[in-house]
C-alpha cells in the first residue's frame, strides 16, 4: 500500500480515493461515522479483500479470533 501526494490510497495497482472516511478507517480504531459515505465503505472493504488475499490458503481450523471494535464490527 502507498499514498500518494493527495492523499489517494494505491493498493496492488488500484487507487482508492483517499477521502477523510477512507482515512478513518484506515488510521483509527473508533472511527466518526459523520465522516464516513457508503461509498467509503466499499472502497475500504475493497482494500480489505485486496490486501488479505495472501489469506486464502491458510487452513480454516481451530478458534476464530476476533476484534470487537466498531469499525470491524460494522463494515466487515
Amino acid at each position: 500500500m502507498t499514498v500518494e501526494e493527495n492523499s489517494d490510497v494505491n493498493v496492488r495497482g488500484v487507487t482508492y480515493e483517499g477521502s477523510d472516511g477512507l482515512w478513518e478507517f484506515l488510521t483509527k480504531t473508533n472511527i466518526d461515522r459523520s465522516l464516513v459515505t457508503p461509498h467509503d465503505v466499499r472502497s475500504y472493504k475493497r482494500v480489505l479483500h485486496s490486501m488479505s488475499e495472501h489469506l486464502s490458503e491458510i487452513k480454516r481450523v481451530g478458534l476464530i479470533k476476533t476484534i470487537r471494535c466498531s469499525m470491524y464490527r460494522d463494515v466487515i
